[in-house]
């Protein structure tokens, strides 16, 4: 995800713009939450955009912007934690493929299945990790909920 461009104007105070980059980092913070499930990665990334900004705006805004850099780092963390899962799944489901593939080829040869014990432990991971997926998603969406309708009026009007 490209960030987008923030016309600041050199000859106005510092807070005005650090605002002004605030302001455009929160918007596309905000429009990737809306967009969903499928926005989730670029959103960990927007949300490390804002924090940067935030610890740059420490000196300048004070507690307002240490708050909110914490909040965005909790932010950034689950949002990880969730690539991580939807990772791991992929790995495991292009694995599996494989295996399954070499099963395959094994039974047209008449020969045994050289991985017929290793499904269980996948597949148990697999769910584990599905769950893991959920448990996590739950917690960033309470995250969210409380910190998204703070983000503008808080931070911006610091």
């Amino acid at each position: 995800m490209k960030a987008r461009k923030v016309k600041v104007d050199p000859d106005a105070p510092f807070a005005d713009g650090l605002r002004a980059v605030l302001s455009v980092r929160l918007d596309e913070l905000h429009s990737l939450a809306a967009a969903g499930e499928d926005a989730l990665h670029d959103m960990r990334i927007a949300a490390k955009r804002v924090r940067y900004v935030l610890e740059t705006a420490e000196p300048v805004f004070g507690p307002a912007a240490k708050g909110g850099a914490k909040a965005m780092r909790q932010i950034q963390d689950v949002l990880g934690e969730i690539h991580d899962c939807d990772e791991l799944l992929a790995l495991l489901d292009r694995h599996v493929a494989r295996l399954r593939e070499q099963d395959a080829a094994a039974a047209l040869a008449g020969e045994p299945l050289p991985n017929r014990r290793k499904y269980r432990g996948l597949e148990a991971l697999r769910a584990h990790t599905v769950a893991e997926r959920e448990r996590l998603h739950v917690r960033f969406t309470k995250r969210w909920a409380k910190l998204e309708p703070k983000l503008a009026t808080e931070l911006v009007s610091a």
